[in-house]
């Protein structure tokens, strides 16, 4: 009776402890306090307002910025981890369970033939402690093994032993032999529809790195822009009041009039009004770059100045359309994502037939039994082998009408249906943003080079009407027009060169080879 005790506490420990195992606990106690997330240093913030802070900005850094703490990248990078669990899920239908039962019973009943017996009181006192395994193998296989131990002592003269001590060690398969067999089962088909998960959420964190790639990097353009604008703006007054003190000076000596001196002060107004409005714009566009690259957050860099290293420049690179289309469909994550749907459907098909079969089910059992009158002698005989029996079945089931059976397949095939179409949707779409894509870059270099032959133009024209001015043979007025002129064309020059720039990147982000451009890496993505 002590070893049975110990054979049973023994089980709980080791059940316990797989448990353990396979289910580890994790801290959930707790509240979020200082400097946890969440956590927020006001101070901090209000201190560093008056200290003024210049930080060197490259796109690739902005960049790095970005992805270290956005937030809907940490979100979307819990995806695959949740994926991951769902392929364990899956797989778990086919791990082992293992199973124990212990039982102790006192019987006590008023004798039922005390003339045949003698025994006033029938009384029994059975223990039993058992122990097995069950489970599924992938073949969909159902096994059930068990080593079942009992000690039974009772008054009746019938029994054999005083007390008895019976042991079995037993095994019992079930095989389906047509449904779960030639098909594929559920359990089969969740786990490769759980891996299948597991890609399309690469491919959803994929797609949520080139989006804040791409954003950061037209924000860091547009910041590039405002810069280019403003530093034209400087140039754009300078000019101006050069011409404003050559006027006064003349003016001075009685060379011109007050109307032409009126128009030269009117002038710098202008442009220093203009130059307004550009750092307006500069610093806004600032304020987004250090949104998007989370420098908000940074009490050090908030309110710093910011300093961009890049500059931007006009590289013609080579676009071809067909090129373009084919890396289009092979680098697109919602084109893989769509194809990895099309075989999660193609899994639904084969479910749906593998429910169509009936269901035949091979059913084998073997035990080996012994009886002594001490545990010892009923696991001898048990080890012997002598004792044993056996049985073999055939179990079978077949619905009348397959009724859900053959919906849930026609309704599968209509869904893979729909899913083709929405694929060649999909396809066709993706062919003609490429091609817009295609056609933007194409007609922003152009653009480009139309702007640099007006404002080659336009600085000769200035440079032109400068010595004519000199000279004494164009008016204030005139020339205050040819410096706008060439102003313009300056500021028209500096927004073709960023569409360009912004053109390559949205072709890139529309191929889907935003990341290969920027020679970013993913650990963890195929």
């Amino acid at each position: 009776m002590i070893n049975k005790k110990i054979v049973l506490i023994g089980t709980v420990i080791a059940g316990l402890f797989y448990v353990q195992l396979c289910f580890p606990l994790e801290s959930t106690a707790g509240s979020v306090g200082k400097g946890e997330v969440g956590s927020f240093d006001k101070q901090a913030f209000i201190s560093s307002a008056d200290k003024k802070k210049t930080l060197e900005l490259s796109m690739i850094d902005c960049i790095t910025y970005a992805l270290e703490k956005n937030t809907e990248i940490k979100i979307k990078k819990i995806d695959p981890i949740i994926a991951n669990y769902g392929i364990r899920k899956a797989n778990g239908v086919f791990e082992p369970s293992l199973k124990g039962y212990f039982e102790y019973d006192e019987t006590n009943n008023p004798g039922l033939y005390p003339l045949l017996t003698g025994n006033i009181e029938d009384r029994s006192r059975r223990v039993d402690l058992n122990a097995g395994v069950e489970g599924k193998l992938v073949t969909n296989t159902r096994y059930d093994i068990n080593f079942n131990n009992n000690r039974n002592n009772s008054n009746s003269i019938l029994q054999r032993f005083h007390p008895n001590y019976e042991s079995s060690f037993s095994g019992s398969i079930i095989q389906p032999a047509l449904k779960d067999f030639f098909g594929m089962g559920r359990d089969q088909a969740n786990i490769v529809i759980a891996k299948n998960n597991r890609e399309i959420s690469d491919q959803s964190f994929e797609q949520g790195i080139i989006d804040t790639v791409t954003r950061v990097i037209s924000i860091y353009y547009d910041y590039l822009h405002h810069i280019g604008r403003y530093e034209i703006g400087e140039h754009a007054l300078e000019r101006s009041e050069k011409l404003c003190d050559i006027i006064k000076q003349r003016y001075g000596k009685g060379l011109v009039s007050s109307i032409e001196l009126l128009e030269s002060e009117a002038g710098v107004a202008k442009r220093e009004e203009v130059l307004l409005v550009f750092e307006r714009s500069l610093l806004k566009s600032e304020d987004d770059l250090k949104l998007e690259t989370n420098l908000v957050d940074d009490p050090a860099y908030w309110n710093a100045d910011l300093h961009a290293t890049d500059k931007p420049l006009f590289e013609i690179k080579k676009v071809a359309l067909v090129e373009s289309i084919k890396e289009a469909f092979e680098g697109r994550t919602d084109h893989k994502s769509a194809m990895i749907g099309l075989k999660n459907k193609d899994i639904a098909i084969k479910t749906a037939v593998n429910n169509l079969l009936p269901t035949v089910d091979v059913i084998g059992t073997y035990a080996v039994n012994g009886l002594g009158d001490t545990y010892s002698n009923s696991f001898d005989q048990v080890e012997d082998g002598k004792h044993r029996s056996w049985s073999a079945g055939v179990a079978v089931k077949i619905p009348f009408g397959f009724s859900k059976e053959i919906g849930d397949y026609k309704i599968s095939k209509l869904q893979k249906e729909q899913a083709i179409l929405a694929f060649s949707r999909l396809e066709q779409r993706i062919i003609l943003e490429v091609r817009d894509a295609v056609r933007n870059v194409d007609i922003a270099e152009r653009s480009v080079k139309a702007n640099k032959k007006t404002l080659h133009a336009e600085g000769k024209t200035y440079e032109a009407a400068k010595e004519r001015f000199s000279a004494g043979h164009i008016s204030t007025h005139d020339m205050l027009q040819y410096q706008e002129s060439y102003d313009l064309a300056s500021l028209g020059f500096l927004d073709a060169v960023i569409k360009y720039n912004k053109a390559l990147v949205f072709l890139e982000k529309t191929k889907g080879t935003t990341l290969t451009a920027n020679n970013i890496k993913i650990a963890g993505v195929k």
